[in-house]
């Protein structure tokens, strides 16, 4: 075989009893932090890069998304929770007070951008999708043990409840313009994301409510 192929073999799958087993849930867990690593992943100047090529290195270090940010935090906080190094808590708490307080948030009606660029929003409209990540982050940020964040997923709940829940429907509007006005358009993603946040912010504070508006 020529040096310019490209396999097509299959690598080896593990067992079925492997897959299931806590060890290699840990390893996978190891394995992906080992590439979206906090000494890789955390921006000194605020949050996390979004942006990286195949080899880690950053492309992209000017844009950051919401949705993204949401999800570092949430990645980060599981792996503080498992893998036990401090280093996933700190770097939880970093991308926290980003997300909370930075320029991702929207001042004039307190919910988020959707993408910034330079430092300055591209989109701000907004999304059950996204407000459901951030309230994910926060949850699972307070139960890796940040006590930062627990005001904020408190706050996300409230928003969500005063501005997007429709009591007629038993459901989330999917998205709103800059001044809170529903669009009537309809999808599963953005009901589906919510309830994975609610789940777990029940596991986080043991709050019925939200275990109740999950189902």
């Amino acid at each position: 075989m020529s040096s310019s192929a490209v396999s097509t073999a299959k690598p080896p799958c593990p067992s079925s009893a492997a897959l299931r087993s806590q060890a290699f849930v840990l390893e996978q867990m190891r394995h992906s932090m080992r590439f979206f690593s906090p000494e890789r992943a955390v921006d000194p100047a605020g949050g996390y890069f979004h942006f990286f090529a195949e080899d880690g290195s950053i492309f992209d270090a000017d844009t950051k998304v919401l949705v993204t940010q949401a999800r570092f935090i949430f990645s980060l906080a599981v792996a503080a929770e498992h893998l036990g190094d401090p280093k996933y808590l700190a770097a939880v708490e970093h991308g926290v007070t980003y997300l909370a307080r930075g320029p991702l948030r929207n001042a004039a009606n307190g919910a988020y951008h959707w993408v910034l660029k330079d430092g300055k929003p591209t989109s701000s409209k907004i999304f059950t999708y996204g407000l459901g990540q951030c309230l994910l982050a926060y949850a699972a940020a307070t139960r890796a043990g940040c006590a930062a964040a627990r005001p904020f997923l408190d706050e996300t709940w409230e928003t969500l409840e005063k501005h997007l829940f429709v009591p007629a429907d038993g459901l989330y509007a999917e998205e709103a313009d800059e001044r809170w006005t529903k669009d009537p358009y309809r999808s599963e993603s953005g009901n589906l994301h919510m309830t994975e946040a609610l789940i777990a912010c029940y596991e986080a504070t043991s709050d019925e409510k939200y275990l109740d508006r999950a189902v």
